[in-house]
């Protein structure tokens, strides 16, 4: 009786936290590209222009939560993080991914740097939100500003931001640069996108290297992308 309690207690943790089981990430990751690759993809998944915002919907799970705060790891915030930039790039960048022949002509498109400033924990078994898009392009890197958020608490000196038609409180901020590459030669991204958009993709890019490093302005930015 007593073992069959600690199997079944067992069997529910690894079920709560099946995010940190071994090989279960590289699967998340792996069927981003799948689904928008391999099979026939939703024309309502994808983005109408390259600066749409995307979403991805999670929750905080007990392995990946500190033991001395008991909240969710900053580690654990790039891992998500990564997933979900992945399927922003594929997303917004549907119709070019879309337009090459053979899977071999798809670029490999590294992470060149990662920042990310913490404003409120997330708790075990928490809901939240990573919120993504591209904040700007130019010849060479291609900027992506994260938002990790949980619904709205009411503390009036949070930072919120319009998710899902209410305010959203913010936990973190994230900035990314990634690059694209095919072999040793560099793929502007900047080049590939309609020139109706290229204006925007260069302010862009100005106003996140000037914010960076400042959450409140890159939040500010956040919230006037819509009309650059």
């Amino acid at each position: 009786m007593f073992l069959k309690l600690v199997a079944s207690l067992t069997f529910l943790i690894c079920l709560s936290s099946y995010k940190t089981l071994p090989f279960v990430y590289e699967i998340r990751f792996w069927l981003v590209p799948f689904r928008y690759l391999i099979i026939p993809c939703k024309k309502s998944k994808l983005a109408n222009s390259p600066f749409q915002k995307f979403s991805r919907s999670t929750y905080c799970s007990p392995f990946e939560c500190d033991f001395f705060g008991f909240h969710k790891t900053n580690s654990s915030y790039f891992t998500e993080l990564s997933i979900a930039r992945t399927e922003t790039v594929l997303v917004a960048m549907f119709e070019y991914f879309k337009s090459l022949k053979k899977l071999t002509d798809i670029p490999f498109i590294p992470l060149a740097e990662v920042e990310c400033s913490f404003l409120k924990e997330i708790s075990p078994f928490q809901k939240y939100d990573v919120v993504c898009r591209i904040a700007g392009m130019g010849e060479k890197w291609v900027w992506i500003l994260s938002v990790f958020v949980v619904k709205a608490q009411g503390n009036h000196n949070a930072h919120y931001i319009k998710h899902k038609g209410s305010n959203w409180r913010v936990c973190a901020v994230a900035v990314s640069k990634i690059i694209f590459k095919k072999g040793r030669k560099t793929l502007s991204a900047y080049n590939l996108i309609g020139e109706e958009y290229k204006a925007k993709a260069i302010q862009g890019e100005e106003e996140i290297i000037q914010r960076r490093g400042n959450a409140e302005k890159l939040l500010e930015l956040w919230e006037n992308l819509d009309k650059i």
